[in-house]
């Protein structure tokens, strides 16, 4: 945001130098990232043309001109030289506000001692293709006098340009910037004098305003002039917009922008006779509909989009931009203004899908005051009469249905001690937000009631009166104090310890921790087959649904590290999934999951390196379960077929299915551009969580011998082994310590389909010696289980 510090001036009474004035915007919280100087020219003086001839076959003019005691010879282009005009003239070794620099030429055979300048040149308005002819009396009063530097006849700026934070939109403009300076001073502010002269035919008897969207748009004020002569705005408010980097166009457009940049509320000037039927309509477009904007852009509307329309057609994008079918042009002579307050998530939206960045919705998609639309339109009435003459009707139509009232907020005193660390006292505090035209009522010796005025939207709690308050006593007044108002005891979360137990088992074991965001887009939203969660207004395509697992978002980041030269990976996540349930709700729960793919451990000399398969995941989820102390219950898991795998566990506890392991299957994987085996895991936290013991039960070493056997049992290959395990255990009568599978065949000798595993099992008690026949009956006794279960045996060995 660009200020003119001359315009500053035409509300507030100073005398500071620009480097005070931008300490005092920074101290305020707009900090000032450059000072420019418009009127930076060099070497510039008051001439006056002596004569004037074409040059043959040219369309330059050869001139001298008369610059006090001396006379140049300057070869000039412009279709408007002539003998006897005043004229500024750049001399030799002069410099332009462009950067350009003026030296001795030739041009068509001549010598050119310098150039005889336009307006625009200067940076004081104008047109670019003409030369300035000066008046006998200048703006400040002065008459022209030849030879004399023609810096001293105008009067010269300095432009800040700040950076204003989003919550300031009140700071989007000269008067909004002027308030705080003279808050700082402790100066008074000046709002301009509006007066204008209206005919007796009303407005509203030419005009009507309907609002069919109140929530998007709770205000709509319109005015209607006539009789306007479109022509250049006088050169002080040509100079005031090109200081701030705003192109002039014509008088009515320029003074829309005019008192954008002066009150900060936007509004646009439609060609009256293009209006149809006599009245605004304020709706939102159809889907599909087509409108193009003044930039001749067409642009495809949808129902979200407020649209400006009169009786047959759209003629404005509400809050972002007029329509090309009824702007301004050098034939408008009668106009309808408007001045209306637009919602800010709905400018906003609009803005940003179309692309379009403008003035007009940078402020709007902020917030502008509501209720200063009739001053605003006023004045711009006003101006335009002022510079292009015409008839304006008597009143304004201003429709407002959802009025937008000033916010009222208890401030009290010793919370400002409080916050700050400092004493302010209230005195002091009322007059600080006096100062910025809040509205403040003495209601208690420690409180205020506090007004805060519709141009400042960001004030809404009393933290933010405290803010103000700090920023306006000056944030040097705050001293450096050693306290802490902050508890230092942390309660832990809910789910932390059983987090970092998870953490632990799996970081020991080789892992890493990864965290991957919840959204995903719909070709890649989870293996399992779950009914993705859709989020209403996504922000892209990437984020379009809630993951269902966690196992896709792994694979993404597996495939990022693979693409990148990393052979091997070891990685899992504790997060949220999503899901829809039965009934159609959103269901939130807790998934751990872990992927591991390449190299099974590091290469040492003298060891084969092997890469890891589908007994390394079972074996890493069998030491997490060992690692919470699920080793001692009963976990079933079963081989099975599922879509999305090539082999696959799923592990079952108390009749519960709560997660599973496998292999990635390949259609998958080449989906993720990954072309490497990898194998996962996943389990619900919850299941996990509910059965941990965190208090594991320790059993003395038992000083009796142990007794072993060695047993090989023939199953069909569809027999589970865990299956087989969990049989051996339930039946070891107390006394069964340990088992291991020591030996896996297959072979013709035991049949197709079949395959013999071999355990070696150890018995021993605590309490006495084990004879032969009380591990006999245990061993027949398991036998006999393992036999009803399809087993046979092959072989005992004592």
């Amino acid at each position: 945001m660009k200020i003119s510090l001359n315009w500053i001036k035409d509300y507030i009474s100073i005398d500071e130098s620009p480097d005070r004035i931008a300490e005092i915007l920074t101290n305020l919280g707009m900090e000032v990232e450059e000072i420019e100087y418009p009127d930076n020219f060099t070497n510039v003086v008051i001439g006056r043309v002596l004569s004037c001839e074409k040059i043959a076959g040219s369309r330059n003019h050869q001139c001298e001109v008369n610059i006090g005691g001396r006379t140049l010879q300057i070869i000039c282009g412009a279709p408007n030289v002539r003998k006897g005009l005043t004229v500024p003239v750049v001399m030799p070794e002069g410099v332009l506000p462009s950067g350009r620099k003026i030296g001795l030429s030739e041009i068509d055979g001549f010598r050119s001692e310098g150039m005889i300048c336009s307006q625009f040149e200067l940076g004081l308005g104008g047109e670019a293709d003409v030369i300035w002819e000066l008046p006998e009396i200048s703006e400040t009063g002065r008459r022209f006098e030849i030879g004399s530097d023609f810096r001293g006849y105008f009067p010269s700026d300095t432009v800040f340009k700040l950076e204003v934070t989003i919550n300031r939109p009140d700071c989007l403009s000269h008067i909004g910037v002027a308030r705080e300076i003279a808050a700082a001073l402790g100066v008074k502010l000046n709002y301009p004098d509006i007066k204008m002269t209206e005919t007796e035919k009303e407005c509203s008897d030419a005009l009507e305003v309907i609002i069919e969207d109140a929530e998007k748009c709770p205000r709509y004020c319109g005015r209607i002039m006539k009789g306007i002569e479109i022509k250049p705005s006088p050169g002080w408010m040509q100079r005031r917009l090109m200081a701030v980097g705003m192109r002039p166009i014509s008088n009515v457009v320029d003074v829309t922008n005019y008192v954008m940049l002066e009150y900060g509320h936007p509004l646009h000037a439609f060609d009256l006779n293009f209006i149809k039927g006599g009245k605004i309509i304020v709706k939102t477009a159809q889907d599909g509909e087509r409108f193009t904007t003044l930039d001749e852009k067409e642009h495809i509307l949808s129902s979200d989009d407020l649209l400006i329309c009169d009786g047959e057609r759209g003629v404005a994008l509400a809050g972002v931009m007029g329509g090309l079918n009824s702007e301004i042009s050098e034939s408008t002579q009668d106009i309808l203004l408007e001045c209306a307050y637009f919602q800010p998530a709905s400018t906003h939206f609009t803005a940003g899908k179309l692309g379009i960045d403008s003035e007009s919705a940078h402020r709007f998609e902020r917030g502008v005051d509501p209720n200063d639309v009739p001053q605003v339109i006023d004045r711009t009435a006003q101006l335009i009469q002022m510079t292009g003459g015409g008839k304006i009707y008597e009143g304004r139509v201003d429709a407002y249905p959802q009025k937008i009232h000033p916010v009222e907020i208890t401030l009290r005193n010793d919370r400002i001690e409080w916050i700050l660390g400092y004493k302010i006292e209230i005195e002091k505090s009322a007059d600080l937000l006096k100062s910025i035209e809040l509205g403040v009522e003495k209601i208690s010796d420690d409180e205020l009631k506090v007004t805060a005025p519709t141009f400042r939207p960001d004030l809404k709690q009393e933290i933010d009166l405290i803010e103000e308050t700090a920023r306006l006593n000056g944030y040097d007044k705050v001293q450096p104090a050693t306290r802490s108002l902050v508890s230092l005891k942390v309660e832990p979360l809910p789910d932390e310890d059983f987090d970092n137990v998870l953490r632990n088992a799996l970081t020991a074991q080789g892992f890493t921790e990864m965290l991957t965001h919840s959204m995903r887009p719909r070709a890649s939203y989870g293996l399992l087959e779950n009914k993705p969660v859709e989020i209403e207004n996504p922000i892209s395509a990437d984020f379009a649904v809630l993951r269902t697992d966690l196992i896709a978002p792994l694979l993404d980041s597996a495939a990022y590290n693979f693409n990148r030269g990393i052979e091997s990976v070891r990685a899992f996540e504790i997060g949220s999934v999503f899901r829809i349930d039965s009934d159609g709700g959103i269901c939130e729960t807790r998934q751990i999951a872990g992927l591991i793919s390449g190299r099974a451990q590091p290469i040492f000399w003298g060891e084969n390196p092997r890469n890891c398969d589908f007994y390394d995941i079972k074996g890493a989820v069998n030491n997490l379960f060992k690692r919470i102390y699920l080793d001692n219950l009963s976990i079933y898991s079963y081989l099975k077929n599922t879509a999305g795998f090539e082999n696959f566990l799923e592990y079952k506890m108390d009749e519960e299915t709560f997660g599973g392991a496998g292999e990635i299957a390949k259609n998958i994987l080449e989906k993720y551009g990954v072309e490497q085996a990898v194998f996962v895991f996943y389990l619900d936290y919850k299941s996990l969580q509910k059965r941990y013991n965190c208090r594991p039960v320790f059993k003395r070493f038992s000083k009796f011998p142990a007794v072993k056997r060695d047993i090989s049992v023939v199953f069909d290959e569809s027999v589970p082994a865990a299956e087989i395990i969990r049989i051996i255990e339930e039946r070891g009568g107390g006394i069964l310590v340990n088992q291991e599978i020591f030996d896996i065949f297959r072979g013709e000798q035991i049949g197709a389909g079949k395959k013999s595993l071999a355990f070696s099992l150890k018995f021993q008690a605590e309490d006495r010696t084990l004879t032969d026949e009380e591990v006999d009956r245990v061993q027949d006794n398991l036998i006999a289980a393992l036999e009803k279960r399809g087993g046979k045996l092959r072989f005992i060995q004592k």
